[in-house]
């Protein structure tokens, strides 16, 4: 069956519309990092008393930072605030991506990924600084930068409106 614009395609035969996909992966990364700064926070609040000790819900981030840094001489009183660091450029992620969401532009595209995306860059490099390999946080890091990566380009692709300003396009 031939379709207007010449392609060909098999009865039955569906296709995957980008734009449809575009407000998934961004409420996907619009949650994650939300969900992660919240964990990261419950640890954070948990270690300096705020929250119970037995409160479960942590991310076990503050723990793995102390021993990482600790193999480089970091004492273990700036953990803390390596991970407050951490929920602040999380935060910024999340807020950035709900923007996205919102907005539905690529305009609004760049910061959101390049702060989210140099994050991944900065911790990978962290894996290597620190010679954390036995932990799998580089194998986990790499991951989430190569998935960030492929959203990027398949909101580029499509899934992103080039200028959520424009109205219609003109009729006729």
């Amino acid at each position: 069956m031939t379709k207007p614009t010449g392609r060909v395609t098999a009865p039955g035969a569906t296709r995957l519309d980008l734009p449809l996909l575009a407000p998934v992966l961004l409420g996907f990364w619009c949650l994650y990092f939300a969900i992660v700064t919240l964990s990261n926070l419950t640890d954070l609040l948990r270690s300096i008393h705020v929250l119970p000790a037995d409160w479960a819900w942590i991310s076990g981030n503050l723990a793995f930072i102390a021993t990482s840094t600790a193999k480089i001489g970091v004492p273990v009183g700036l953990s803390p605030v390596l991970l407050a660091g951490v929920i602040v450029w999380q935060s910024l992620a999340s807020i950035l991506f709900w923007r996205v969401l919102r907005r539905g532009d690529r305009a609004s595209m760049g910061p959101a990924f390049v702060v989210s995306l140099s994050l991944w860059a900065t911790f990978i490099l962290l894996d290597e600084i620190l010679l954390i390999f036995e932990t799998g946080a580089e194998a986990t890091h790499l991951r989430l930068f190569i998935a960030e990566l492929v959203s990027l380009c398949v909101l580029q692709l499509g899934g992103v409106r080039p200028d959520a300003k424009e109205g219609p396009p003109p009729a006729g």
